[in-house]
Protein backbone atom coordinates (compact mmCIF):
# COMPACT_ATOMS: atom_id res chain seq x y z
CA UNK A 1 0.00 0.00 0.00
CA UNK A 2 1.27 3.38 -0.77
CA UNK A 3 0.94 6.51 1.16
CA UNK A 4 0.46 9.46 -1.36
CA UNK A 5 1.53 12.83 -0.02
CA UNK A 6 -1.52 15.66 0.48
CA UNK A 7 -1.76 18.41 -2.08
CA UNK A 8 -1.88 22.32 -0.88
CA UNK A 9 -4.41 22.55 -3.29
CA UNK A 10 -8.69 22.78 -2.98
CA UNK A 11 -10.03 19.69 -2.69
CA UNK A 12 -6.25 18.26 -4.56
CA UNK A 13 -4.80 14.89 -4.11
CA UNK A 14 -3.11 13.18 -6.87
CA UNK A 15 0.91 11.00 -7.36
CA UNK A 16 2.65 13.40 -10.00
CA UNK A 17 1.81 13.09 -13.46
CA UNK A 18 4.42 12.63 -16.20
CA UNK A 19 3.37 14.00 -20.19
CA UNK A 20 2.23 11.00 -22.35
CA UNK A 21 4.93 10.34 -25.13
CA UNK A 22 3.81 11.70 -28.50
CA UNK A 23 2.81 9.28 -30.00
CA UNK A 24 0.36 8.07 -27.39
CA UNK A 25 -1.10 11.42 -28.15
CA UNK A 26 -4.91 11.48 -29.67
CA UNK A 27 -5.53 14.65 -31.45
CA UNK A 28 -9.07 14.70 -31.99
CA UNK A 29 -10.62 17.22 -29.74
CA UNK A 30 -13.98 16.52 -27.84
CA UNK A 31 -16.09 19.77 -26.57
CA UNK A 32 -17.68 18.43 -22.96
CA UNK A 33 -20.90 20.87 -21.49
CA UNK A 34 -19.49 22.30 -18.03
CA UNK A 35 -22.30 23.31 -15.77
CA UNK A 36 -21.14 25.82 -12.68
CA UNK A 37 -22.44 24.48 -10.08
CA UNK A 38 -22.43 26.92 -6.13
CA UNK A 39 -20.79 29.45 -8.09
CA UNK A 40 -17.36 28.42 -8.14
CA UNK A 41 -17.05 24.67 -9.21
CA UNK A 42 -16.89 23.35 -12.86
CA UNK A 43 -18.36 19.97 -13.24
CA UNK A 44 -18.72 17.97 -16.55
CA UNK A 45 -21.15 14.90 -16.61
CA UNK A 46 -20.24 11.13 -16.83
CA UNK A 47 -21.70 7.48 -17.41
CA UNK A 48 -19.89 5.05 -15.12
CA UNK A 49 -19.24 1.48 -16.38
CA UNK A 50 -21.74 1.40 -19.14
CA UNK A 51 -24.53 3.11 -16.66
CA UNK A 52 -27.52 4.63 -18.33
CA UNK A 53 -27.06 7.38 -15.92
CA UNK A 54 -24.60 10.19 -15.34
CA UNK A 55 -23.28 11.87 -12.72
CA UNK A 56 -21.41 15.14 -11.89
CA UNK A 57 -17.33 15.34 -12.18
CA UNK A 58 -16.11 18.24 -10.41
CA UNK A 59 -13.28 19.50 -12.82
CA UNK A 60 -10.38 20.09 -10.95
CA UNK A 61 -7.18 21.62 -11.77
CA UNK A 62 -5.88 21.14 -8.86
CA UNK A 63 -5.03 17.49 -8.33
CA UNK A 64 -4.91 14.63 -10.71
CA UNK A 65 -6.93 11.34 -11.30
CA UNK A 66 -10.55 10.47 -11.66
CA UNK A 67 -12.11 9.99 -8.02
CA UNK A 68 -15.03 8.22 -7.08
CA UNK A 69 -16.26 6.33 -4.14
CA UNK A 70 -17.31 2.73 -4.97
CA UNK A 71 -21.64 3.82 -4.16
CA UNK A 72 -21.39 5.28 -7.69
CA UNK A 73 -20.80 2.07 -8.95
CA UNK A 74 -23.70 0.17 -6.64
CA UNK A 75 -21.23 -1.57 -4.13
CA UNK A 76 -22.48 -1.63 -0.81
CA UNK A 77 -19.06 -2.99 1.00
CA UNK A 78 -15.45 -4.06 -0.10
CA UNK A 79 -16.23 -7.42 -0.70
CA UNK A 80 -19.27 -6.83 -3.45
CA UNK A 81 -16.84 -4.24 -5.61
CA UNK A 82 -14.23 -6.78 -5.50
CA UNK A 83 -16.56 -9.65 -6.32
CA UNK A 84 -17.84 -7.43 -9.51
CA UNK A 85 -14.79 -5.53 -10.72
CA UNK A 86 -12.09 -8.17 -9.72
CA UNK A 87 -8.32 -7.27 -8.18
CA UNK A 88 -7.31 -3.90 -8.52
CA UNK A 89 -3.91 -3.04 -9.83
CA UNK A 90 -2.92 -0.62 -6.92
CA UNK A 91 -4.27 0.03 -3.39
CA UNK A 92 -3.55 3.30 -1.84
CA UNK A 93 -4.50 6.58 0.23
CA UNK A 94 -5.16 9.95 -0.41
CA UNK A 95 -6.78 13.06 0.65
CA UNK A 96 -8.05 16.39 -0.49
CA UNK A 97 -6.99 19.21 1.70
CA UNK A 98 -11.03 20.27 2.19
CA UNK A 99 -11.16 17.73 4.71
CA UNK A 100 -11.12 14.38 3.93
CA UNK A 101 -8.89 11.13 3.94
CA UNK A 102 -9.37 8.16 2.02
CA UNK A 103 -8.47 4.46 0.83
CA UNK A 104 -8.76 3.97 -2.68
CA UNK A 105 -8.67 0.85 -4.81
CA UNK A 106 -7.45 1.32 -8.76
CA UNK A 107 -9.04 -0.39 -12.15
CA UNK A 108 -7.58 0.28 -15.21
CA UNK A 109 -10.07 -1.07 -17.47
CA UNK A 110 -13.48 1.03 -16.19
CA UNK A 111 -15.18 2.47 -18.91
CA UNK A 112 -16.18 5.85 -18.49
CA UNK A 113 -18.34 7.72 -20.90
CA UNK A 114 -18.50 12.04 -21.59
CA UNK A 115 -20.23 14.31 -23.93
CA UNK A 116 -19.17 14.23 -27.39
CA UNK A 117 -18.51 10.57 -27.46
CA UNK A 118 -15.70 10.33 -25.62
CA UNK A 119 -14.91 7.38 -23.72
CA UNK A 120 -12.08 6.10 -21.47
CA UNK A 121 -11.02 3.22 -19.83
CA UNK A 122 -9.30 4.44 -17.10
CA UNK A 123 -7.68 4.78 -14.86
CA UNK A 124 -10.42 5.69 -11.92
CA UNK A 125 -9.75 5.39 -8.41
CA UNK A 126 -12.50 4.29 -6.10
CA UNK A 127 -12.87 4.88 -2.81
CA UNK A 128 -13.89 2.51 -0.37
CA UNK A 129 -13.21 3.94 3.24
CA UNK A 130 -12.93 7.45 3.72
CA UNK A 131 -12.47 9.48 7.65
CA UNK A 132 -12.18 13.25 8.60
CA UNK A 133 -9.35 14.16 10.15
CA UNK A 134 -9.44 15.17 13.62
CA UNK A 135 -13.06 13.50 13.79
CA UNK A 136 -12.61 10.43 15.45
CA UNK A 137 -16.10 9.65 14.66
CA UNK A 138 -15.61 9.32 11.51
CA UNK A 139 -13.44 6.22 11.53
CA UNK A 140 -16.79 4.28 12.35
CA UNK A 141 -18.95 5.83 10.00
CA UNK A 142 -16.97 5.71 7.26
CA UNK A 143 -19.15 8.43 5.01
CA UNK A 144 -16.51 10.86 5.12
CA UNK A 145 -15.87 10.82 1.19
CA UNK A 146 -19.55 11.14 0.59
CA UNK A 147 -20.54 13.95 2.63
CA UNK A 148 -17.42 15.35 1.04
CA UNK A 149 -18.71 15.11 -2.13
CA UNK A 150 -22.56 15.83 -1.47
CA UNK A 151 -21.11 19.37 0.10
CA UNK A 152 -19.64 20.25 -3.24
CA UNK A 153 -22.88 19.03 -5.23
CA UNK A 154 -20.95 16.46 -7.42
CA UNK A 155 -20.65 12.36 -7.42
CA UNK A 156 -16.81 12.36 -7.86
CA UNK A 157 -13.40 14.35 -8.72
CA UNK A 158 -12.29 14.55 -12.60
CA UNK A 159 -8.71 15.28 -11.36
CA UNK A 160 -6.78 16.89 -14.83
CA UNK A 161 -3.99 18.90 -13.36
CA UNK A 162 0.03 18.66 -14.41
CA UNK A 163 2.95 18.18 -11.75
CA UNK A 164 0.22 17.70 -8.99
CA UNK A 165 -0.15 15.52 -6.04
CA UNK A 166 -2.96 12.53 -5.90
CA UNK A 167 -3.59 8.90 -6.81
CA UNK A 168 -2.76 8.46 -10.47
CA UNK A 169 -3.27 9.96 -13.67
CA UNK A 170 -5.81 11.94 -15.68
CA UNK A 171 -7.86 9.86 -17.43
CA UNK A 172 -6.85 12.20 -20.09
CA UNK A 173 -3.38 11.77 -19.98
CA UNK A 174 -2.91 10.88 -23.57
CA UNK A 175 -5.69 13.40 -25.45
CA UNK A 176 -2.55 15.98 -25.30
CA UNK A 177 -4.19 19.65 -24.34
CA UNK A 178 -7.19 20.05 -21.93
CA UNK A 179 -8.90 23.20 -21.37
CA UNK A 180 -11.19 24.29 -18.75
CA UNK A 181 -12.99 27.18 -21.02
CA UNK A 182 -15.59 28.32 -17.94
CA UNK A 183 -16.21 31.46 -20.31
CA UNK A 184 -17.19 28.71 -23.18
CA UNK A 185 -18.86 26.53 -20.87
CA UNK A 186 -16.60 23.93 -22.23
CA UNK A 187 -14.34 21.68 -21.36
CA UNK A 188 -12.15 20.63 -24.30
CA UNK A 189 -10.13 17.66 -24.67
CA UNK A 190 -7.68 17.27 -27.26
CA UNK A 191 -7.26 20.13 -29.95
CA UNK A 192 -6.08 23.37 -29.79
CA UNK A 193 -6.45 25.37 -26.04
CA UNK A 194 -8.04 28.78 -26.36
CA UNK A 195 -6.28 31.78 -27.55
CA UNK A 196 -5.37 34.64 -24.50
CA UNK A 197 -2.77 35.32 -21.92
CA UNK A 198 -0.24 32.75 -21.39
CA UNK A 199 1.49 31.94 -17.67
CA UNK A 200 3.92 29.27 -17.21
CA UNK A 201 3.56 26.62 -14.55
CA UNK A 202 0.93 24.41 -14.23
CA UNK A 203 -0.85 24.33 -11.53
CA UNK A 204 2.14 26.57 -9.60
CA UNK A 205 2.95 29.38 -11.38
CA UNK A 206 4.57 33.15 -10.12
CA UNK A 207 2.06 36.12 -11.13
CA UNK A 208 2.68 40.15 -10.60
CA UNK A 209 -0.55 41.28 -8.48
CA UNK A 210 -1.25 45.02 -7.69
CA UNK A 211 -4.04 45.45 -4.70
CA UNK A 212 -6.08 48.80 -4.96
CA UNK A 213 -3.41 50.95 -7.40
CA UNK A 214 -0.41 49.69 -5.39
CA UNK A 215 2.45 47.94 -7.03
CA UNK A 216 2.93 44.87 -8.91
CA UNK A 217 4.33 42.03 -6.31
CA UNK A 218 5.80 38.89 -7.15
CA UNK A 219 3.14 36.11 -6.00
CA UNK A 220 3.72 32.09 -6.20
CA UNK A 221 -0.60 31.25 -7.24
CA UNK A 222 -1.98 28.42 -7.80
CA UNK A 223 -4.63 27.97 -10.57
CA UNK A 224 -7.64 25.54 -9.05
CA UNK A 225 -10.29 25.17 -10.49
CA UNK A 226 -11.62 22.57 -7.89
CA UNK A 227 -14.43 25.15 -6.14
CA UNK A 228 -12.79 27.72 -4.38
CA UNK A 229 -12.98 31.74 -4.82
CA UNK A 230 -9.53 32.37 -3.78
CA UNK A 231 -7.06 33.57 -1.35
CA UNK A 232 -4.21 36.35 -1.25
CA UNK A 233 -1.44 36.86 1.81
CA UNK A 234 -1.96 39.58 3.98
CA UNK A 235 1.23 40.64 2.95
CA UNK A 236 -0.33 41.81 -0.17
CA UNK A 237 -2.32 44.45 1.64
Amino acid sequence: IDGTARSIAEPAAAAASAAAPLSDVTSAAYDLPITMELGTEPTVQAALDGSTTSVPLLVDTGSSGLVIPDTDLGANNLWQLLLDYGFPSHIGESGYSGGVNYIYLTYNDLPVSYADGLTTSGPVDIEVYSWEPGDFGSLFTNDAFQNFLSSNDVSGILGIGENTAGPTTSPFESFGNVTVDIPGSNLIVGGDPVTGTSLSGAPIITDYISIDGGPLQAVSNDIDSGGVTGTIPVSLL
